[in-house]
């Protein structure tokens, strides 16, 4: 079996790189690949939004969405975001504010991003009311 080449990690490197991210069953916990470190999805514990108010917020293009809101910077970001498809509201989409009615249609959408020009409007909402359906 040939060499490997100067520029082809051996499998003794792989396996020193990951010893100190390893559970007792010797899966890797975390990657790192050009300087980004990863981990893997089943090792992540529900983040906390506790803290992250929830807001109704109308976007660009008539997106509307609802979620756990925060700004950085230019960046608007909406976690555990569901997309508002069907209101199905009577008396507007601020009626959402206190949770969504019976015939509202919300749509997964996970974490959802923009510049803050592409909001229009956010709705402050009842976390409590929404917290169920997030």
């Amino acid at each position: 079996m040939p060499d490997p080449s100067p520029d082809t990690p051996s499998e003794q490197d792989h396996t020193d790189l990951n010893k100190e991210n390893t559970t007792m069953d010797n899966t890797p916990n975390t990657i790192s690949i050009d300087g980004t470190d990863y981990v893997r999805a089943d090792s992540v514990i529900g983040k906390d939004f506790s803290s992250s108010p929830v807001r109704i917020v109308v976007l660009q293009r008539g997106w509307v969405v609802v979620g756990y809101y925060a700004e950085d910077g230019d960046k608007v970001t909406v976690e555990q975001a569901k997309i508002i498809r069907r209101w199905g509201t009577t008396k507007g989409l601020g009626e959402l504010a206190t949770g969504p009615v019976s015939e509202s249609v919300l749509d997964p959408a996970g974490m959802v991003e923009t510049h803050r020009l592409g909001v229009v409007l956010t709705i402050a909402c009842d976390a409590d009311a929404w917290k169920a359906h997030l």
